[in-house]
């Protein structure tokens, strides 16, 4: 519902990610309960940011797409509005996230080119073949 939003109610589209920046605790302590760094927001979140999913961890240290999606969102709020008060208060959520997806990183193994980096252990885009391993879908 948020890209909609972005272009015709910009002021609505903020409102929706000041949401997640003021959980940036939250989504560390996500990460951190997984064992990265950085800050790791969840799929379906409560008033206080926490995980609302899942809760055994199971899958979720695999659910990686929100996080990619609240990255993106704080970019293009940003790119759209121009508005360097939005990047000051973005910049930790961003910087937060880069910091857990450098951390679940790793260097491709043969056969692929092993001077790549590759994501492996994330959902899969059918979430019924989890995890997936550096395809197409998670490394791009």
């Amino acid at each position: 519902m948020w890209p909609p939003m972005l272009p015709l109610f910009p002021g609505m589209s903020r409102a929706a990610l000041q949401y997640r920046t003021e959980r940036l605790a939250a989504a560390e302590a996500i990460a951190a309960d997984l064992g990265y760094p950085g800050a790791k927001y969840p799929l379906e979140s409560a008033a206080t940011g926490a995980e609302q999913m899942w809760t055994s961890a199971k899958y979720g240290w695999e659910e990686l797409e929100e996080t990619g999606c609240v990255a993106w969102a704080l970019e293009q709020q940003l790119w759209q509005s121009g508005d360097e008060g939005w990047l000051r208060q973005s910049a930790p959520a961003l910087l937060k996230i880069a910091q857990f997806f450098a951390s679940r990183v790793v260097q491709c193994e043969p056969p692929r080119n092993t001077s790549l980096f590759c994501l492996n252990h994330v959902m899969g885009p059918d979430e019924s073949h989890a995890p997936v391993n550096n395809s197409g879908f998670t490394s791009g």
